[in-house]
Parts: C-alpha cells; structure tokens; sequence
C-alpha cells in the first residue's frame, strides 16, 4: 500500500495511505460513496471491560461514509460499499470497488470511536472473493485488524493469508509511512472459509492466534505504541468480519 486517499493506492512497500485520511471527512469517497444509503441502527452490546459486537443490533444495509454507528466509525469504502448484510446472521461486510491495474489499490476501513491500551482482541473474518482483476490478486488482499492507530505513521496490524500470517507495524519514514515486518509464518488460511484472529498486546509483548492455534512466539516490541483505535480494513477483496471481542487488560 502507499499513500493517497486511502481508497486508491500503490501497494508494497508501505501499504500505509489506506489510513492517511483516517477519521477526516475529506477521505469521502465522492459521489458514488454519497449515493450509498445508510440504514443502520446503532445498538451495539458493550461490556464497561471492552468491546463486544455480533452485528444483530444494527439494521441492514450500506454505511455512508465518514460516519458513526454505534461503537464504530466508517473511515472509507474505497468507492465500493461498507456495511451489515444478512449471511445465516448478521455480519459486516466491505468490498471496495475492484482494482484493474496492478500498481492500484482499493481499500476500506472501519474502526472503533473508542481507544484501546492493553488489549486481547477476538474477530471472526472471511474473503469471500478477492476483487482484482486483470492482473492475478495479492496474497494480503484478506481481512485486516490494525490497533493502536493513532495516525497513518503509527499503528499494529495482522492478517491471516492464503500462504502464511503476517504481523506488522507502520512507523514514520523518510518519504512517508513505512512497513515494517515484525513476524511472519507459512501456516496458510484458506479463501472463503472463516477464520478466527486473534490478538494480545501487554505493553511491548504482541501475540497472535489463528483459529485458536498460537502464531510463532510472542514478539516484544522495544519501541511499542501504547494505545490507540482498533480498526477492520480490507483492501481488494469482498470480506466479512463478525463476532468481535475486544477486552481491556489495562
């Protein structure tokens, strides 16, 4: 990713723009993202410890972007759309409008209204189909979580791939954010089918678990970010993200 409004971008290295324009209303998607009708009701279940969320509180339909519902704030669409569809449950779904050209990205992000310090998060995610076309998709074109996002040149992120995991953290540049690979395996999660993420972070100790499996071995960061937004971002594919727990440990 590299940086521009957040919706179309140049990916690797630094996949970083996608979150520039974070929570300002000039990252609107202009007038495709303002014909998307908002329907939903903003009645999550919060705990006083955390964050829960399973999405049936809300109403059907698309987010118009920037804003709020709930515990949540609509970033961006990436000109695609964002919002609660019905799949056997409710669940939050993004899909950017596809990518065409291989140096173009699309991306979308929702993020919590609310910061996190220590936390131990849990999200179910699925690709439901990877969007890019005319050139052969990416393996991190999946379902995101990032945290303690301050700004686009400070914040945490993993995924689950195709061919591996990722764990990854965004720190200023020279010329702009840059990408910096904390951890990495090959254990592969598969397209279409659900996954579990989960991530735990105590001061400057990241863990991560996939489908309940731990992931390498605790990574200690010497230089960690404390607190900051938890968000779900996705970027040229059409994912799904439910049953989110987030837990204070501070």
């Amino acid at each position: 990713m590299a940086f521009t409004s957040g919706r179309n971008q140049k990916r690797r290295p630094g996949a970083w723009a996608l979150l520039a324009l974070l929570l300002l209303p000039a990252c609107a998607g202009g007038d495709e993202d303002a014909r998307l009708k908002s329907t939903a009701s903003a009645a999550p279940s919060a705990a006083v410890s955390g964050l829960q969320e399973d999405w049936e509180g809300f109403s059907l339909g698309n987010w118009v972007e920037p804003s709020e519902h709930g515990a949540w704030r609509l970033a961006y669409t990436g000109y695609g759309r964002v919002g609660i569809a019905e799949r056997g449950g409710k669940v939050l779904e993004q899909a950017p409008m596809a990518s065409t050209r291989p140096d173009e990205t699309h991306a979308s992000l929702v993020t919590t209204r609310e910061r996190f310090g220590d936390f131990r998060a849990r999200v179910k995610l699925r690709t439901v189909q990877q969007l890019r076309t005319g050139s052969a998709p990416n393996p991190w074109e999946v379902p995101w979580l990032i945290w303690h996002h301050t700004d686009e040149n400070h914040f945490y992120y993993a995924l689950l791939k195709p061919n591996g995991w990722e764990l990854g953290k965004v720190v200023p540049g020279a010329n702009g954010p840059e990408q910096r690979f904390l951890a990495t395996g090959e254990t592969p999660f598969s397209l279409e089918a659900w996954h579990t993420l989960e991530v735990e972070q105590r001061g400057g100790v990241i863990s991560l678990k996939g489908d309940g499996v731990a992931l390498g071995t605790p990574y200690t960061d010497p230089t960690p970010y404390a607190s900051g937004v938890i968000g779900l971002y996705n970027e040229d594919a059409h994912v799904a993200f439910d049953d989110v727990q987030i837990d204070r440990l501070d």
